[in-house]
């Protein structure tokens, strides 16, 4: 159950996330194309997301949705972190 959580928290809450931010006007780049890579990163974090929960059976199920979250916003915001550091 709490690999589900975890894949399901990636896979949910942070599109509906980017795409809440795009209606606000808050722009979050190209999310409408399937092969942007806004969704190779939530789809790849999801999968991370939820192997690295696969052996910690006593976390909650919140705290595997946090973990989901977590790991996918950072691989989307990691690029950005990588160009700043590189420049």
């Amino acid at each position: 159950m709490h690999v589900v959580t975890a894949l399901a928290a990636g896979l949910l809450i942070v599109p509906l996330l980017a795409y809440l931010l795009n209606r606000l006007g808050i722009g979050f780049g190209p999310i409408d194309s399937m092969g942007s890579p806004f969704w190779g990163a939530v789809g790849w974090g999801s999968l991370l997301a939820a192997a690295s929960v696969y052996r910690h059976q006593r976390l909650s199920l919140a705290w595997a949705g946090a973990i989901g979250v977590t790991i996918v916003s950072l691989l989307l915001i990691a690029p950005l972190l990588w160009e700043r550091a590189l420049s």
